[in-house]
């Protein structure tokens, strides 16, 4: 069983046989609700040989491109999550001066990627505690060359049109970008986080629905997606040891570098975990599956393992497996 390593020049690789699961590097809020898929950026590694009798060039971009759309719209969700959860609802409804707010204290203890953001509320006219209303803009200068901790340069607005009470049920959160990119990687369409559980619940749940959604790479290659997944925040003794989970059953839709359509199902939980990510900085599933089917093409079934954090994943096509690591590099 061939394993791929994270992403060194190539002759400076080596193999070795590894167990299950799959995990990613970056630096995100351990309170973000979509903390997931994300939400750092990934992709499989780039020295796949295509004559492999399992898993071909072909394969791994129809595998990476689904990966990869996830993960950078999913990353602009976590970034929306850490402003509003440390905001708070008295800011939101306007109980508190609009206006700028700089990326010190909360929030840039919880979310390092806010370090090169102006954050500013403006609020809607009726806006009240019970029912705070309004937008927040997270803006990144495209004139600097500031980057956050780990040496990400973000550019461009992120624009958050929210309504409701952050934990009420019925509340959402609604993002749109004009010029938006996370190391020229841009970023397009409409990303809606709608609360589906009553704020008294164990597991808050919430919906993420994608519409139009376009990640237009440096070499000028587009993936779309378009989604619908339930994201539940299994919180814990505190946000360091909280869990968050992609329920099973989450589709996906979109066309990938190729031009062509693949489709995604959640088959089992996508879990994601803060303690790994704090300890390992792994920002993949740690459990869980799911499945890409290309149209007209080869159906792969994506295994994430049992819990262990590493960067590990099984990629099971025609009944053979193949035992792959996966890098943060994203394209």
């Amino acid at each position: 069983m061939i394993t791929l390593k994270p992403f060194y020049p190539c002759a400076l690789q080596g193999t070795k046989q590894i167990k299950t699961s799959m995990k990613f590097n970056n630096l995100l809020s351990v309170r973000n609700l979509a903390i997931a898929t994300v939400s750092g950026i990934f992709a499989l590694a780039s020295c796949t040989t295509s004559n492999d009798s399992i898993l071909s060039a072909n394969d791994t971009q129809a595998v990476n491109s689904e990966s990869a759309a996830a993960s950078y719209t999913s990353e602009t969700a976590d970034i929306s999550n850490a402003v509003t959860s440390n905001v708070g609802d008295a800011a939101l409804s306007g109980a508190r001066t609009e206006g700028l707010i700089f990326p010190v204290g909360s929030l840039r203890k919880w979310d390092k990627r806010l370090a090169c953001a102006k954050v500013t509320i403006t609020h809607s006219a009726g806006s009240t505690k019970d029912n705070p209303q309004g937008t927040i803009t997270i803006y990144y200068d495209s004139t600097t060359t500031c980057s956050d901790t780990t040496n990400v340069q973000r550019k461009g607005t992120i624009i958050i049109t929210y309504s409701g009470r952050r934990f009420a049920k019925g509340s959402y959160r609604s993002l749109t970008y004009q010029n938006y990119s996370r190391n020229g990687v841009k970023v397009k369409g409409t990303y809606k986080i709608t609360n589906v559980t009553d704020s008294t619940s164990a597991s808050l749940k919430f919906e993420h629905v994608i519409t139009g959604g376009q990640v237009i790479f440096t070499d000028g290659k587009t993936v779309t997606r378009d989604q619908d997944i339930i994201v539940q925040w299994n919180r814990g003794a505190n946000p360091q040891s909280d869990t968050f989970a992609h329920l099973a059953g989450g589709t996906a839709t979109g066309i990938h570098k190729d031009g062509k359509a693949y489709s995604m199902v959640i088959t089992s939980d996508l879990i994601y975990s803060v303690p790994c990510m704090l300890s390992n900085k792994i920002f993949i599933p740690v459990k869980g599956s799911k499945t890409v089917t290309i149209t007209g093409g080869r159906e792969y079934s994506i295994d994430y393992g049992t819990g262990d954090c590493d960067n590990i994943a099984v990629i099971t096509v025609n009944g053979k497996s193949k035992t792959i690591t996966v890098n943060g590099d994203g394209n």
